[in-house]
């Protein structure tokens, strides 16, 4: 699912709720290694924690509220303020965290232009409908595995097609270096 964050709006931490963060010392679970990890793995174009942490809530709440607005239930401003910032201070003294891929990809633009696959560890698909939509599992396992996604398959589509070699060999189709194959 993409998140239309264009329609709706992106949710922003306050200002002033941030300011104390911004040189409030990070106590790291591991010292060194664990900032290089942090720095290496999640930080994105230099951020620093409180960055960080800012961008993983200010991207799970939008997401929870496009949700809201698109599905018609209620959207209580106020509470999702105070929910936002609980749940920021408690990222920032590392009492919860979101799994790697969410401190990675949460909040990006990514994210929002082209969903939200790249947060899940791993996916699944099932082969029964193939002699239909043959291309279809392989496709989705391409593109799961392109956004660093483990994708899994069954065997249910056994024995329901047959493929049949071409009498000739097609011209060279030349595909894109990106990861949608083009350009």
């Amino acid at each position: 699912m993409i998140v239309n964050a264009d329609q709706y709006g992106t949710f922003q931490l306050d200002e002033e709720f941030l300011a104390p963060y911004r040189a409030r010392p990070v106590r790291w679970g591991f010292g060194a290694l664990s900032w290089v990890t942090y720095k290496r793995t999640y930080s994105r174009e230099g951020e620093e924690w409180w960055q960080t942490g800012r961008r993983v809530i200010e991207g799970m709440m939008t997401v929870q509220r496009v949700h809201c607005l698109e599905q018609r239930l209620p959207w209580y401003a106020n509470e999702a303020r105070a929910l936002a910032q609980e749940a920021y201070e408690r990222l920032w003294e590392f009492k919860w965290t979101p799994p790697g891929r969410g401190l990675w990809i949460m909040g990006t633009p990514f994210m929002y232009e082209r969903g939200g696959a790249a947060l899940n560890n791993c996916g699944f698909i099932s082969t029964k409908d193939i002699a239909s939509g043959y291309a279809g599992p392989f496709m989705w396992m391409l593109h799961m595995t392109m956004l660093g996604v483990g994708a899994g398959f069954d065997t249910r589509g056994k024995g329901t097609m047959r493929i049949v070699q071409p009498q000739r060999l097609p011209e060279p189709h030349v595909i894109g270096d990106s990861r949608e194959g083009v350009g």
